[in-house]
């Protein structure tokens, strides 16, 4: 029998937007996963609409650079 991840403790949760940008700014994701949960309950189709919008963007930006160097300390 293998083993899964939790659905919630996985690295690419819904599209690896939460992931990517965690990344890219240096923080744990799981405080914008639940900043996005809070959030839906306020306005849903603002929070979905900007989660597609970064998701888009984070894809176009991935395309153009696929492997920017990190910059020296």
């Amino acid at each position: 029998m293998s083993s899964q991840v939790s659905f919630l403790a996985r690295d690419d949760t819904m599209f690896g937007v939460c992931e990517a940008i965690g990344e890219d700014f240096g923080f744990n994701p799981f405080y914008l996963r639940v900043l996005l949960a809070f959030l839906i309950f306020w306005n849903p189709v603002v929070v979905i609409s900007a989660y597609i919008v970064a998701g888009i963007a984070i894809a176009v930006l991935r395309w153009m650079v696929p492997n920017a160097p990190a910059t020296p300390a």
